[in-house]
């Protein structure tokens, strides 16, 4: 690892990059996210997290409507996005962190996200859940970031009121970190950041229902394996979800492949999970669906897309079947032909942050 100087911060980060050719990356990350951004880190026992929050235009003298708090997936980190405009001088056509923080400040929120443990320029071993497979470790982090974010918007602007309304945001194995933040909070609410402050959760593609290999070689990889070499990539390590089944836009799924970006090494998309992450991610899905969602009753609003191969449909489905969540607390869109990345599908993306801002409005 080595040691880096990023905003005012001295972090150990899994990279061989050097300070120079770190900073220009982020220079043009930075570019692309917008003067609005603000970056920095909390510290966890596992390692410093890299955070960024977005304030709307009158956030510093203005209490927000609302934070959103968005948990980014396995392989992602807080500030992916492109502009996907064919022509250098178009108006601007954003995705994923850059399409929502800009509807979301305009609409009068406040959006936080962080860099999951090893992930984007956070501290840890890149895309390892720490400790065999501890995936706690995540849920924990995200918990704390949460309770961390809805002070720090209040302190932000000029308003004394802490009851800053909440939402919990997640995506892929973010959305399946968020149903657990949001379980615990619903068995223990004098441990949620207030009891009238949380208002629910927005989940795209939940994982769920994963696709997993068969039964025989998940228990050699999970009860044989993994205990032994949990940060080891086994050659015959199946493929997680491959770019074509992620991205149906073409300037997407080549940005996100390129060289450069799997160079960079903030995400990592299309690379073969190790044994400790593969662990982590079976055992956190086989939780929620047996623990968190039976009898689960937070007010959500969930967008699943038909022809995601990777977090199938069939988990939204298992969530809308078993949870107690009333009809008039929940929005469901299941949105025909659209893969895993809903806010980089080039026909819907504006349609699914438009629909969500619409439900979080409608919690106020």
């Amino acid at each position: 690892m080595t040691i880096y100087n990023l905003y005012n911060h001295q972090v150990d980060i899994d990279f061989d990059h050097s300070e120079e050719f770190l900073e220009k990356s982020l220079e043009s990350i930075n570019e692309r996210l917008g003067t609005s951004t603000t970056h920095g880190y909390f510290d966890t026992p596992q390692g410093k997290l890299h955070y960024c929050k977005f304030l709307p235009s009158d956030g510093d003298t203005k209490q927000p409507k609302g934070v959103i708090v968005f948990q980014h997936g396995i392989q992602g980190h807080c500030s992916v996005g492109i502009n996907i405009s064919d022509e250098k001088d178009a108006p601007g056509n954003y995705t994923n962190m850059i399409l929502l923080s800009r509807k979301a400040t305009a609409a009068g929120y406040a959006v936080y996200s962080f860099d999951m443990l090893g992930h984007g320029i956070s501290e840890g071993k890149r895309f390892y859940i720490p400790e065999a497979g501890n995936w706690k470790v995540n849920r924990d982090h995200l918990e704390t970031f949460a309770k961390f974010a809805h002070q720090d918007c209040a302190s932000a602007s000029s308003s004394t009121d802490s009851d800053v309304p909440l939402f919990l945001m997640g995506e892929s194995y973010g959305g399946t970190l968020v149903l657990h933040v949001a379980r615990m909070w619903q068995d223990d609410p004098e441990n949620a950041p207030s009891n009238s402050s949380f208002k629910g959760i927005v989940l795209n593609a939940p994982a769920i229902v994963g696709d997993i290999p068969p039964k025989i070689i998940t228990w050699f990889l999970k009860d044989v394996l993994a205990p032994r070499y949990p940060t080891t990539v086994p050659f015959f390590m199946p493929h997680p979800i491959t770019p074509d089944r992620i991205w149906e836009n073409e300037k997407v799924r080549n940005h996100n492949t390129s060289e450069s970006e799997q160079m960079l090494g903030m995400q990592g998309s299309g690379k073969r999970f190790c044994l400790g992450t593969a662990t982590g991610l079976v055992d956190a899905l086989e939780e929620v669906r047996n623990q968190v969602i039976p009898g689960f009753n937070v007010p959500f609003c969930v967008s699943h897309g038909t022809d995601d191969l990777g977090v199938k449909v069939e988990g939204t489905e298992y969530l809308l079947e078993h949870s107690v969540t009333s009809d008039s607390d929940r929005k469901v869109r299941m949105i025909e032909g659209a893969r895993h990345d809903l806010m980089s599908d080039t026909n819907t993306k504006d349609e699914t942050v438009d629909s969500l801002l619409s439900w979080v409005d409608s919690r106020l």
